[in-house]
């Protein structure tokens, strides 16, 4: 009964006491109920949060466990640690003798063997050194500093990346494969292979945030899908160029059909989850057009995912975030002594680029003599005067990282 009809029999004096009385409780029970579930939905607005299914895991691994699909038989635990120096000399591409300055071969014997990263050509290269003695004279790997493990020009192409503000990597002279995630800072080289974990964990992502939407579990499972098949490609070693090419043009015709329809709707209107799969289709579809989904398909070497790059960057990603490095003296120092270094070489050569950098680096190894010290010696120069008397007893900065870097 409405309110009017109320009204109308109170006129008529057709309204009893007990029907008023009927019509009041009815109206109590009912705002009673109401106030109930409003009180049980305010109780789960504050006690839940947002984000609260995305405290699971959601990578491909942990979706592949969900679904029940991971196989079932043991696999070898993959190694973890250091690797050892003879796993090392198995992976490098090439052996070379080093003997002593001055002694011949026939009188030295080999010490042992050294593994070290050089950059030949634009591509990362393991060379095993065999350090060959002569009494407590060794041989001494050209262009490596001390006990690293890495050439001069990889230590060079690192700093002029952090220290100059330019590129990451040079890539007018970048002659490999970007292997990355989306970040803008690596856009723009001519083979670059996005990671598939980054958009694989996206679409499941989905998933966790919507459970009941079906589109989204689709979506989720047809990309990985599609990884997969991929994957399979790159592994079939009886494929042929040609083949592999035919290959990624199915895959490519699969990605189109998954997010096509996604990515020409430009509706905007939806909510944050359904915006996040409209991004993440355009993404997806830019990436395919940019040819950047399956270069691991046709070239030899290279993955699908940077996941191993990224474990391996984990330390210096933590020391970069805290800028641990300019915590303390000794690492405000480092780092200036670097970037001066570095931005005078740029004062000496025509073309500041990565490429020149490394070349400077390797003709100062080469010749024995760095551009600033035949500059030095040109202009007249020597090192500031020490007062003994004070016990000045160590060398400057100049002097140990310029004027005598060369002896």
């Amino acid at each position: 009964m409405d309110v009017q009809e109320l009204r109308d029999d109170a006129a008529a004096g057709k309204l009893s006491i007990d029907k008023l009385i009927d019509v009041i409780a009815a109206q109590q029970k009912l705002i009673a109920s109401q106030q109930n579930r409003i009180d049980e939905l305010e109780a789960i607005v504050k006690s839940k949060n947002p984000t609260q299914r995305l405290d699971q895991p959601y990578s491909e691994k942990a979706e592949q466990k969900r679904k029940g699909s991971a196989k079932k038989r043991r696999r070898k635990p993959l190694r973890r640690g250091r690797i050892s120096t003879a796993d090392k000399i198995k992976l490098a591409a090439r052996t070379e003798p080093i003997y002593p300055d001055v002694v011949a071969a026939d009188q030295c014997k080999l010490s042992h063997t050294r593994v070290v990263w050089r950059l030949e050509n634009g591509r990362a290269v393991l060379v095993a050194y065999e350090i060959y003695r002569h009494r407590n004279r060794f041989g001494k790997p050209p262009g490596v500093i001390g006990r690293s493990e890495f050439g001069v020009e990889i230590t060079v192409a690192i700093a002029y990346q952090v220290y100059c503000l330019g590129l990451s990597i040079d890539k007018g002279t970048f002659a490999g494969v970007v292997v990355s995630d989306d970040a803008a800072v690596y856009q723009g080289f001519s083979k670059a292979q996005k990671c598939w974990a980054h958009l694989i964990r996206k679409a499941i992502k989905l998933t966790l945030q919507d459970p009941g939407n079906k589109l989204y579990r689709h979506f989720a499972d047809r990309l990985l899908e599609i990884y997969n098949s991929a994957k399979r490609v790159a592994a079939d070693g009886r494929l042929g160029d040609a083949g592999r090419a035919s290959r990624v043009a199915e895959l490519d015709d699969e990605v189109l059909a998954l997010c096509g329809e996604r990515w020409i709707d430009d509706d905007t209107s939806g909510s944050e989850v359904e915006n996040d799969y409209r991004r993440l289709s355009n993404e997806i579809m830019r990436l395919m057009l940019g040819q950047e989904l399956f270069v691991f398909v046709t070239e030899a070497g290279v993955e699908g995912n940077n996941n191993a790059a990224e474990r391996q960057l984990r330390d210096d990603a933590l020391a970069r975030k805290t800028d641990r490095t300019s915590k303390t003296v000794h690492g405000a120092k480092r780092r200036s002594v670097i970037s001066s270094v570095l931005q005078s070489i740029s004062k000496q050569l025509e073309n500041f680029t990565l490429e020149s950098v490394i070349g400077e680096a390797q003709r100062w190894l080469r010749e024995g003599s760095s551009c600033f010290k035949r500059e030095v010696e040109e202009r007249g120069l020597s090192p500031p005067a020490r007062d003994r008397s004070a016990g000045e007893t160590d060398l400057s900065l100049l002097e140990r990282l310029v004027l005598r870097a060369d002896t």
